[in-house]
């Protein structure tokens, strides 16, 4: 028998015979339920709405953003260093630059002490030496050499 472009396949009569009489008898299942005879009155189990179940510990992972990372380490200890200087004698002293390196003689950009003869440097790191020298400045915007060279060691 045709049925638009598939046919459906014919059993020989042997066949038929045999599915004719064949008896179905389900048997319960876990996963199914209870099967309920035909014409008796039950619930549908597939007209039920269905119900999520969420399991607390599924439920958490999936609904909880992810941890944190966590923190970074605490940085690495820092010391201070406190240079005192004597002022310059000139009249037109307009202040004084500090100059600061890890290597005697090599320092970095200056670091603009005003009018000061004191400064504090902090956040130095542990087990570094550093070098120091001050410049003067005068009004004309022109600086003197450098002082006398000293360093400390941070522990």
């Amino acid at each position: 028998m045709a049925i638009g472009s598939i046919t459906a396949p014919t059993f020989a009569p042997a066949v038929r015979s045999a599915l004719a009489s064949a008896s179905v008898t389900p048997t319960p299942s876990a996963s199914v339920g209870q099967l309920v005879p035909a014409g008796q009155v039950g619930t549908d189990p597939a007209s039920e709405p269905r119900k999520l179940i969420q399991r607390p510990g599924v439920a958490a992972i999936l609904s909880s953003p992810p941890p944190p990372p966590p923190p970074p380490p605490p940085p690495p200890g820092t010391g201070t260093a406190t240079l005192t200087w004597n002022p310059n004698t000139e009249p037109d002293v307009a202040g004084y630059k500090v100059y600061v390196g890890l290597a005697s003689g090599v320092y970095g950009p200056p670091i603009d002490a005003g009018n000061l003869t004191t400064l504090q440097l902090t956040n130095l790191a542990l087990g570094q030496t550093y070098f120091f020298a001050v410049t003067a400045v005068n009004t004309s915007n022109l600086e003197s050499g450098f002082s006398n060279e000293v360093s400390k060691s941070i522990f």
